[in-house]
């Protein structure tokens, strides 16, 4: 990670370590900005990668992306955009103790995924108990206030919408909300994905519309108490 993080080394960008895993590897983030370190009047945006150590594609996502907007400012007018007018974060991996060894959770056998608190459900209050990779993140989050955030996980079909929790397990029938799963057929049988969608009528329909340009046959369904309902019919 250091190796890589040299390469990108520039002036729009600067690397820090918000903390050590467990078994003190540091946490590095990748700051892009034509102003890198100093605090501007610009919505801050961060990415988090390699939360599961056994999804990789997220951390080598963010350090192509990383890669990218450097290595193309001031030829891809995108770049150019992104560089001037957002300050971004991009820390590759949150897990580099479980990347390490291909595992999921972290040296100590935690899932960081599950050890934030949470709005709805009395867990993990226990400071002590708090994972070091854990509250490096809640610290920096304390230090720079984003404007939004993205965390990128693999290997499966997931769309959270915010705010990503419920106290409420009822099914949404009405109004403009849908809980629901993504259903795709293939070679005559279904494969189900479990997808927890939240979402508004219009995400729905722009979701659906994009996941049926890469697989002919998809179809979204609702899941209720009394059964599954196509989708289609409650968005009419």
């Amino acid at each position: 990670m250091q190796q890589d993080l040299q390469i990108i080394q520039g002036f729009l960008e600067r690397a820090f370590s918000i903390g050590k895993s467990v078994n003190g590897f540091p946490l590095w983030v990748i700051e892009i900005s034509d102003r890198p370190g100093e605090v501007e009047a610009e919505p801050a945006f961060k990415y988090i990668g390699n939360v599961h150590g056994d999804e990789p594609v997220g951390r080598e996502l963010l350090m192509r992306l990383a890669n990218w907007i450097c290595d193309n400012y001031g030829k891809d007018p995108l770049a150019k955009l992104i560089v001037e007018n957002v300050h971004l974060h991009i820390l590759p991996s949150l897990n580099p103790d479980g990347f390490s060894v291909r595992k999921r959770n972290n040296a100590n056998n935690v899932d960081l995924n599950r050890d934030f608190p949470d709005q709805f459900f009395p867990i993990n209050e226990d400071l002590s108990l708090r994972q070091p990779e854990t509250t490096a993140i809640m610290t920096w989050l304390r230090e720079i206030r984003f404007t939004a955030s993205a965390t990128l996980h693999g290997g499966a079909l997931v769309a959270n919408f915010p705010w990503d929790g419920t106290d409420d397990k009822s099914c949404y029938r009405s109004g403009n909300t849908i809980m629901g799963v993504l259903m795709i057929r293939r070679s005559g049988s279904w494969h189900v994905y479990i997808a927890n969608l939240t979402v508004t009528c219009l995400s729905a329909k722009s979701l659906r519309k994009a996941s049926r340009m890469e697989h002919p046959g998809t179809l979204f369904t609702v899941v209720c108490k009394t059964g599954i309902t196509y989708m289609e019919d409650a968005l009419n």
